[in-house]
């Protein structure tokens, strides 16, 4: 995907479902102590604080359901600026994630 396309979805979006682990931190986290000491990503964390200053965010997670103390202790702790946490694909206008592919990158790979 062109980074012009990119910046177009971003501009047009309201609202961003944005996942954790592997984007806003490195690795994946299945413990409380593996949040807690998950390491940032500060380039994406400061893009994503720049965007939510004019974008409703939402985290969004696969995390288990015990893990969102930690999570949210592990988000407010690095400042990444966000309006809500849910472990459930909720409508969004743009996805962040660094497990999808696009449809038509998956079209044009199939081709």
């Amino acid at each position: 995907m062109n980074k012009e396309l990119i910046r177009k979805m971003v501009k047009d979006a309201h609202i961003i479902n944005w996942d954790i682990d592997g984007t806003v931190c490195n690795g994946e986290s299945y413990t409380p102590e593996d949040c807690l000491i998950a390491k940032p990503r500060w380039d994406v964390i400061n893009i994503l604080n720049q965007l939510s200053k004019k974008k409703y965010i939402t985290m969004l997670t696969a995390r288990q359901i015990h893990l969102a103390n930690s999570t949210i202790k592990w988000l407010n702790a690095h400042n990444v600026i966000h309006n809500g946490i849910s472990h459930n694909k909720n409508a969004s206008d743009l996805y962040v994630d660094d497990k999808c592919v696009h449809i038509d990158d998956l079209i044009e790979a199939f081709k």
